[in-house]
C-alpha cells in the first residue's frame, strides 16, 4: 500500500499567493508516495516562478507552464503526464486533510473501486460547514451509479447533495488511472467553466464501483465564488448552451428510456437557461438592447436545445421564481421576462 503512487493534479491560473498553502497540505500527506503536478495555465502573475520554487524544495513536485487554455485543458495536460496508479484533482484555492490520500487509497484498494469520494469542509465568511455529497448510514458506502448521476442532473432528487456542492465536482475524489485510460475519459476543453459535471457524468456511468467515505477530508474555499451567482459572464451564452448540449447527448446515448432521468434533465436544462439569462442575456452589463434580449430569449426557447423543455417534458420545480419564469417563457412572453430581470437587478431583488 505504501508503495502505490498517487498523482495529484493542480491546475493553476494567477494564484501566486494561494498556491503555497495548497501545496503545503499536499506535501504533508501521511501517504508519502505521491507526485504533485502543478500546471500553470498561462498565468499573468508570478505563479510559474512560485511553483518552480516549490518544486525545488520537494522532488515529488513537478511544475509545468503552458499556453492558457482553461482548467479543462490544464487538467488534461496533467493527466497526460501523470504516472501514478490513482489520480486526484485539487483546486489551487483549497487545501486537504493530511490523511485524504491515505484514507481514500486504502478504501479504493480494499473496495476495488474505480472512483472513491469523500465529503468536504466548506469555508465561507469565517465559518466552517461540512458539505456531504450523499446521505449514508455507514462511514464507507457503495453508491449506486444511477443515484450518483441523478444528483448531477438535480441536486435534490435523492435528497443527497450538501448546501454548497453536489457530487459532480472532481475534487474530493480518487480516480483509478487505469479506469480513466480504458474509458478515454478527459475534460472537454470547449467547456472553460462548469466542466466537472460533464466529466463525472461519463466517469460515474462507466464506473463498475463508486464508493463514498463520509469524512470531510477536503477543504473547499467558497469565498472566491460566493458572489458569482449574478455576476456578468461575457461567454455565459456559449457555456450554458454547450453544457445543455452535452447533457442532452449523454441522456440520448445512455438514458433515453429512463423517465426519471428525463425529468431530471428537464429541470437541469431549465436551470441552465435561467443561469444564462441571469449571467448574460438579461444582465445590465450585457451590451445589448431590450429588443436584442427578447430575440435571444426567443432563439433559446424555440431553436436551441432548450426548446425540449417547452415541447417535450415540463420540468418539475418547487421554486416559485423558476415556475414564473418557465411559464412566461413557455407562453412566449419574452418581454415580461426581460422586464422582471430589469426590476430585479435595479432593486437588487
Amino acid at each position: 500500500m505504501n508503495k502505490i503512487l498517487v498523482s495529484i493534479i493542480v491546475p493553476i491560473y494567477n494564484k501566486e499567493i494561494e498556491i503555497e498553502k495548497c501545496v503545503n497540505s499536499l506535501v504533508n500527506q501521511t501517504h508519502s508516495s505521491i507526485e504533485i503536478l502543478l500546471v500553470d495555465d498561462g498565468s499573468k502573475d508570478l505563479t510559474y516562478g512560485k511553483i518552480t520554487e516549490l518544486a525545488l524544495a520537494d522532488t515529488r513536485i513537478r511544475s509545468y507552464t503552458k499556453k492558457n487554455g482553461g482548467v479543462s485543458d490544464a487538467r488534461n495536460y496533467g493527466i497526460d503526464r501523470a504516472i501514478g496508479e490513482y489520480i486526484m484533482f485539487v483546486d489551487p484555492d483549497d487545501t486537504v486533510d493530511e490523511k485524504i490520500v491515505e484514507i481514500l487509497l486504502k478504501t479504493a484498494v480494499s473496495q476495488k473501486a474505480n472512483i472513491t469520494m469523500c465529503s468536504a469542509t466548506v469555508f465561507e465568511n469565517g465559518t466552517e460547514i461540512v458539505n456531504p455529497f450523499f446521505n449514508t448510514k455507514e462511514e464507507v458506502e457503495i453508491i449506486d451509479k444511477h443515484r450518483a448521476i441523478a444528483q448531477l442532473y438535480s441536486d435534490n432528487y435523492y435528497n443527497d447533495s450538501g448546501k454548497y456542492n453536489n457530487a459532480g465536482v472532481v475534487w474530493a475524489k480518487l480516480y483509478s488511472h487505469k479506469f480513466l485510460k480504458e474509458n478515454q475519459l478527459k475534460f472537454k476543453i470547449d467547456l472553460r467553466r462548469m466542466q466537472d459535471n460533464d466529466f463525472n457524468l461519463e466517469a460515474f456511468y462507466f464506473a463498475n464501483k463508486l464508493v463514498y467515505v463520509d469524512l470531510p477530508l477536503y477543504n473547499y474555499d467558497f469565498e472566491h465564488i460566493a458572489s458569482a451567482s449574478r455576476k456578468y459572464v461575457k461567454d455565459a451564452e456559449e457555456i450554458y448552451i454547450n453544457k445543455a448540449r452535452y447533457g442532452m447527448v449523454f441522456f440520448d446515448k445512455y438514458y433515453k428510456q429512463d423517465k426519471i432521468m428525463k425529468q431530471l434533465l428537464a429541470r437541469n436544462l431549465l436551470m441552465y437557461l435561467i443561469g444564462m439569462m441571469t449571467n448574460f442575456t438579461c444582465h445590465p452589463n450585457a451590451n445589448i438592447n431590450n429588443k436584442q434580449r427578447i430575440n435571444k430569449l426567443r432563439w433559446y426557447c424555440e431553436e436551441t436545445v432548450f426548446s425540449n423543455i417547452f415541447t417535450d417534458v415540463k420540468p418539475e420545480t418547487n421554486s416559485f421564481q423558476e415556475k414564473i419564469l418557465y411559464t412566461l417563457l413557455r407562453k412566449k412572453n419574452y418581454h415580461l421576462v426581460v422586464l422582471i430581470y430589469k426590476i430585479a437587478f435595479t432593486f437588487n431583488m
